[in-house]
């Protein structure tokens, strides 16, 4: 009877599709590279927060648990999900002209028509990348150690117009600068965000 059930189930939705999942990020043993933060005295930083390095600027949230690292219009922010077992990150991926390609949920990942991406994590399970079809790293998220993250990538959001921010290990590229200062954020839910 079980059986006929399941069986009638599978012929009306069809079987059921789970985006791949790459675990919990782990974190690594390296060192917090000099920052902007690093000013700020010990009794001004939220407790249990990592600083998040973007580029050459960086943030402390005000709370270690989930927070938005970058938000950029509209769309949704890169959420960075701090629990017991690691670190998760979710996100939408979107294509320098604005049409989304692929979502990021807690570490598992789903592609949007027939658009391509490349999935890595290191062997030590610190690191997650993110490529496009055409090699272009969307996201790259590196946990150096419990109290550090690093992030860089090219991150893009249609709404309410075309917006592309670029963040490598030195720098963020705003749209319509040349490049953001250096900067220390302390506090809040969002670390950088670019317009409404």
């Amino acid at each position: 009877m079980i059986a006929v059930a399941s069986a009638t189930i599978f012929w009306l939705i069809g079987p059921i599709s789970v985006p791949p999942f790459i675990g919990w990020l782990q974190a690594a043993n390296e060192p917090t590279p000099k920052n902007q933060c690093d000013s700020v005295p010990p009794n001004r930083r939220p407790k249990n927060s990592p600083v998040v390095l973007l580029g050459d600027s960086a943030f402390i949230p005000s709370s270690g648990a989930t927070y938005s690292a970058l938000q950029l219009g509209a769309c949704m922010g890169l959420q960075i999900h701090h629990a017991q077992d690691g670190t998760a990150i979710s996100t939408n991926l979107y294509s320098r002209q604005g049409e989304l390609i692929g979502r990021l949920r807690d570490n598992g990942y789903s592609v949007v028509g027939d658009h391509k991406l490349i999935v890595e994590r290191s062997g030590d399970l610190s690191t997650l990348v993110v490529h496009d079809g055409q090699g272009t790293e969307l996201l790259y998220v590196r946990i150096l150690n419990p109290i550090a993250i690093q992030i860089r990538g090219v991150f893009t959001c249609p709404i309410p117009r075309l917006r592309t921010v670029v963040i490598t290990n030195n720098e963020m590229i705003l749209p319509g600068y040349n490049t953001f200062g250096s900067n220390c954020s302390v506090g809040g839910r969002a670390g950088i965000k670019v317009g409404p």
